[in-house]
């Protein structure tokens, strides 16, 4: 909205440093009149201890997936801008193509709501109850096994600045399909 650029702009401008998460994010501030020797980009990091790859078939077994299951994994908040909703219709897709893909949809209510009612939706009039499984909101390292079972983290987000989960995914070693938004095109 205006009034939050507004507000945007004349925080930043007075601001000692701006430090982005991204080099997207750093750029959004210097278009808001922030002088490049006040910008700095630094990422966030991952936690090592905890996101790193596993045995993929004992991360698969522990969570009741099936050797030759074909994987796919959305993990963040159930609020619309996750675009979870828009992978199940992909899912869609992918499967009235004849691939046997099956979707997990990980993470509870956001901030801006909770977007579940519409996701169960989509789920429904795609037909695809059978396949996708919404495990709701789980703990870093339930996590980071899901990650590390996957054939494939995808995050249809529409706005992100550095995801977390992207970062995440990458350190458990799963290959990354994401919508080119904020610092992603940096970290794939």
């Amino acid at each position: 909205s205006p009034a939050i650029r507004g507000a945007e702009t004349w925080a930043f401008r007075r601001a000692a440093k701006v430090i982005g998460v991204s080099a997207a994010l750093t750029r959004f501030a210097a278009s808001l009149g922030v002088p490049e020797g006040r910008l700095a980009t630094v990422p966030n990091g991952v936690d090592g201890s905890l996101y790193h790859p596993r045995s993929r078939a004992e991360c698969r077994a522990k969570h009741g997936i099936g050797p030759g299951a074909k994987m796919l994994l959305s993990a963040g908040y159930l609020v619309e801008g996750k675009g979870h909703h828009d992978i199940v219709r992909a899912v869609a897709r992918l499967r009235a193509e004849g691939l046997p893909v099956e979707l997990w949809i990980a993470g509870g209510p956001g901030r801006e709501g909770d977007f579940e009612p519409a996701i169960r939706a989509a789920i429904s009039s795609a037909g695809l109850e059978a396949v996708v499984r919404m495990t709701g909101a789980v703990p870093a390292l339930t996590l980071a096994e899901f990650m590390s079972a996957a054939d494939v983290l995808c995050l249809a987000s529409y706005a992100e600045g550095w995801p977390n989960v992207v970062h995440e995914g990458m350190a458990c070693g799963v290959p990354v399909v994401a919508a080119a938004v904020g610092g992603v095109p940096e970290m794939i």
